[in-house]
């Protein structure tokens, strides 16, 4: 006789379903939702933050609840931040999330359970509700109604002071670095250029630098004190070059007085060289400003000067060398008589 299968298929069965339960109920007991607040009793107007805290295996997926703009119709929503996960003990995940709320009414509220759900099992897993007392500021009516308080004036202190100190300091120090860079650079006495004697004769090297001087034309251009300075330069660099006076490193006085104990040649012309020498003097450090013929005239002299105590020609010297000198006494003649014909002019 054949046995019926019927109570062995049941018996199968019912313990699949049981399996499945308690697979279910082991999951869902590894799930753990907490709700907390920083504290249950505030003033109205403060605000307040509620932590929503959630235990899960790795490989479940719950959906957060949705934060609408308020909770229980008058407990304000101000802020939802990110929610944070980190992994804890045994793979599980620790969700965590904050909400911060105010509340602007005063008495006992009752923040409701916040929803997470499955959607494998279309189960919906609550967290706890939380308590949250709202009192109010206390005023005491006895005192009547007082003005606002104006705002305290913090005294000024050197805390304060010293920066701008700092930045006035900075700015002077700027300045006066500018200031003494250039008024050094003004000061600075230009490197002096060595004189390199010319291999000439000395009046024919004097001659030259006067004919420059003439054509610069520097008095006509109001520039009477450079005009001077050349013209002194070349009378004592001559003197230099012809009788060996040491001119270019002394004052007008010991000049006159070295050619006076020498007597180069006559006290004539050494009286009118203290004349012109004191004259450009006046010009150079007395800024001194002489009439137009005046500077015509210490030219014209000079030339003069120099013509007249030009070295002679020894008679014992060779025939080309006569002549030589002959051709260079021509040519200085011939240079200044132009140059007089056009200062006539």
């Amino acid at each position: 006789m054949k046995r019926s299968a019927f109570p062995y298929d049941f018996f199968l069965f019912l313990i699949t379903v049981i399996l499945v339960q308690n697979h279910l109920f082991a999951q869902e007991s590894k799930v753990h939702i907490r709700a907390e607040i920083d504290t249950t009793s505030i003033l109205i107007g403060d605000q307040v933050n509620i932590w929503l805290n959630l235990e899960q295996p790795e490989n479940k997926h719950l959906v957060p609840p949705r934060i609408a703009d308020s909770i229980a119709g008058k407990i304000e929503v101000l802020k939802v931040s990110p929610a944070d996960t980190f992994y804890h003990k045994n793979q599980t995940l620790k969700i965590r999330q904050r909400i911060l709320v105010t509340v602007f009414d005063t008495g006992f509220f009752v923040i409701p359970s916040f929803r997470y759900f499955d959607p494998v099992t279309h189960d919906s897993l609550k967290s706890n509700a939380l308590p949250l007392n709202v009192f109010d500021i206390k005023v005491d009516t006895t005192k009547g109604i007082t003005d606002i308080k104006m705002p305290y004036d913090i005294p000024f202190g050197f805390r304060d002071l010293w920066p701008y100190l700092l930045i006035v300091f900075l700015i002077g120090l700027g300045i006066a670095l500018f200031l003494y860079m250039r008024n050094k650079r003004k000061t600075a006495p230009e490197p002096e250029k060595k004189f390199i004697p010319p291999a000439m004769p000395a009046h024919v090297w004097a001659l030259q630098e006067l004919d420059k001087l003439a054509e610069e034309k520097l008095w006509q251009k109001e520039k009477i004190k450079l005009y001077y300075s050349r013209l002194t330069d070349i009378l004592r660099r001559y003197l230099e070059l012809r009788f060996s006076v040491p001119a270019m490193e002394k004052t007008t006085f010991e000049i006159i007085l070295d050619l006076r104990k020498r007597m180069p040649f006559s006290t004539e012309w050494i009286d009118q060289m203290q004349q012109h020498l004191q004259q450009a003097d006046m010009v150079k450090f007395a800024k001194w400003k002489p009439e137009p013929a005046d500077h015509e005239e210490i030219l014209k002299w000079a030339y003069d000067f120099v013509l007249h105590t030009k070295k002679k020609i020894n008679l014992r010297e060779d025939d080309a060398e006569k002549e030589q000198n002959q051709v260079d006494d021509n040519e200085t003649e011939h240079r200044v008589s132009i140059n007089s014909e056009g200062k006539d002019e």
